[in-house]
């Protein structure tokens, strides 16, 4: 990595950002649709998407924390192998894993007329590290479709995808490309159509996969959320799936679910359902052991007169709540808005029993992509606002605790082209959020800051080109500010001193912070919240009498990619 800390020297000393500051002015990454986002640990973000017309090809960019495309113009070809239907917009997939290597799981048709799952890694340079082809998932006769995936603390992914339209399939891969669950765990159930099946990391690095289990006619089906917990060997953690919802009937051609990972080892799950002539928005909290916490899950709202539909979530960083977008409608459906919700752990509802009005309902706009992400205990949420023209721009909003607005004037404007937008996607970065769409058959993307404005997510201070210590780099920093750690070793003390900032190092194995026994090696105690960011470091050799390697106190930082060892209290 340290050749890409040179490039960021030489871009902030040469040349101004690309993070353009102006709505009317985003980045344009090329031609394409379907984008799909990345963080990367040195603050910059991979792009990946697909080009438009007959083939769908995979493109991909990276993009540094300045903004600067680090490849060429347009980005790079992944893969070019054809797809002959639009059905492949829906099967893209991008990751990052620890080394900051992307990760792109698809689908094509290179074999035949059949779809099989294909994986690649794409090293910061640019390098297919799992070759130019790809590694085949599959080599089926039927139909494999809609993959996802996730990372492992190891750098092993696991994808997981739908075979055959009514079995389910999940496959590991290891960091250098090795299918480690032989031919892959296949769930089938001679009684029912088991369909989308997602995964993601626990907090105990276990891999928890849901999917949906359908009986009866398709247009009315049965429908349940199962779900199991499975260890590196692919193993199962519980006697038999949870069924975290269900037998409920999911709306016609919304089948959308979501399950996202909770601290305490647990996850949520969210759904929507059919609830007489309306549908409900209902999630669920699922402990590490497999048991529901809430009886029949919460609705986020008792408003029965409305449609709640698509809910998606997060969770707040210190208190674990969950909080919740989703898209409201009126019975009569003649008025649309954007409502958010939030509920402690025993699943009551915080911000009033149906809800508070992120957008109000009105009969003016539709709303579409509904995103979330949280920053300690509030969350940001993103939108298109859609006229009945078609045309369009994206917002967002920042909610706190309380459930009112963070920024003046509620909503920031992202966009203000007036043109008609889909395919929006975002991604939490270091102090931002990223956010990309298509208009006009192009890619385009914006940065938005924590502070509700557009532009690169802070200054970049670097160690040692620029300071020679840590903690003198962290005495320059503001708010937002990344400090990049060349590797070597340091042999300081660094107190964060209540700035919530991002001290990233190179790599962990060879970026090392050495305490020289005379005190803890990392200190947290001014207050500093999950937006102050320690990653890519050995920590070592420190002594204190409390946290010789890292002392938090009256503080929630985010502690990522780490090795601490050989320290005493």
């Amino acid at each position: 990595m340290r050749r890409i800390i040179l490039s960021l020297f030489l871009f902030v000393t040469a040349i101004s950002a690309q993070w353009s500051t102006d709505p009317a002015t985003p980045q344009s990454l090329g031609s394409g649709i379907k984008a799909q986002l990345a963080a990367t640990s040195d603050g910059g973000v991979y792009v990946a998407w697909l080009s438009d017309g007959n083939n769908y090809h995979v493109y991909l960019q990276r993009l540094n924390s300045s903004g600067e495309p680090q490849w060429a113009e347009n980005g790079m070809v992944v893969s070019d192998n054809a797809n002959s239907s639009w059905i492949a917009v829906y099967h893209l997939n991008l990751a990052v894993d620890s080394e900051d290597n992307a990760i792109i799981t698809t689908v094509d048709q290179r074999t035949g007329g059949q779809w099989n799952v294909y994986a690649y890694k794409v090293d910061p340079d640019g390098s297919m590290l799992w070759g130019d082809d790809g590694l085949a998932l599959t080599d089926s006769s039927v139909s494999n479709i809609s993959p996802r995936l996730t990372v492992l603390s190891d750098n092993s992914a696991v994808v997981t995808w739908t075979q055959n339209d009514n079995t389910v399939l999940f496959q590991r891969i290891s960091s250098v490309g090795a299918l480690l669950w032989g031919t892959g765990i296949l769930i089938a159930d001679n009684d029912a159509t088991l369909i989308s099946p997602q995964p993601i990391v626990t907090a105990e690095d276990d891999v928890l996969i849901q999917w949906i289990r359908q009986t009866g006619p398709f247009w009315a089906a049965n429908s349940e959320l199962y779900l199991q917990k499975y260890d590196y060997g692919g193993n199962p953690q519980w006697i038999n799936p949870i069924v975290a919802a269900g037998p409920v009937v999911f709306p016609m051609g919304n089948w959308s679910q979501q399950s996202v990972a909770a601290a305490d080892s647990g996850s949520f799950s969210a759904w929507t359902e059919m609830s007489g002539n309306v549908q409900s928005a209902g999630v669920q909290h699922i402990t590490g052991e497999g048991i529901l916490s809430w009886i029949d899950g919460v609705d986020l709202s008792t408003n029965s007169n409305n449609f709640h539909i698509s809910p998606q979530l997060t969770i707040a960083n210190d208190t674990q709540e969950l909080m919740a977008i989703w898209k409201e409608k009126t019975g009569s459906q003649t008025q649309i808005g954007v409502y958010a919700q939030r509920l402690d752990s025993a699943g009551n509802r915080l911000w009033g029993a149906n809800g508070t009005a992120v957008v109000a309902l009105n009969s003016s706009y539709d709303y579409l992509d509904l995103s979330v992400a949280g920053f300690g205990e509030d969350m940001i949420a993103t939108y298109i606002e859609q006229s009945v023209n078609m045309n369009g721009d994206i917002y967002a909003t920042r909610l706190d605790t309380d459930g009112n607005s963070v920024w003046m004037g509620e909503s920031i404007t992202v966009t203000n082209s007036g043109n008609p937008k889909s395919d929006m996607m975002i991604a939490k970065g270091l102090g931002c959020l990223f956010i990309a769409w298509t208009e006009d058959g192009s890619v385009y993307t914006h940065c938005l800051r924590e502070d509700g404005t557009l532009g690169a997510p802070g200054g970049v201070l670097l160690v040692p080109s620029e300071y020679m210590t840590i903690e003198e780099a962290i005495d320059a920093a503001s708010d937002g500010d990344m400090v990049l750690v060349a590797a070597g070793t340091y042999v300081e003390n660094i107190n964060y001193n209540g700035k919530n900032i991002s001290v990233i190092g190179e790599d962990r194995e060879t970026t090392i912070i050495d305490g020289g026994s005379s005190a803890s090696v990392v200190i947290f105690n001014n207050g500093e919240d999950s937006s102050a960011v320690l990653s890519g470091f050995t920590i070592q050799n420190g002594l204190a009498q409390k946290g010789g390697g890292i002392n938090c106190r009256n503080s929630s930082p985010s502690l990522d990619n780490l090795i601490i060892s050989g320290n005493t209290a």
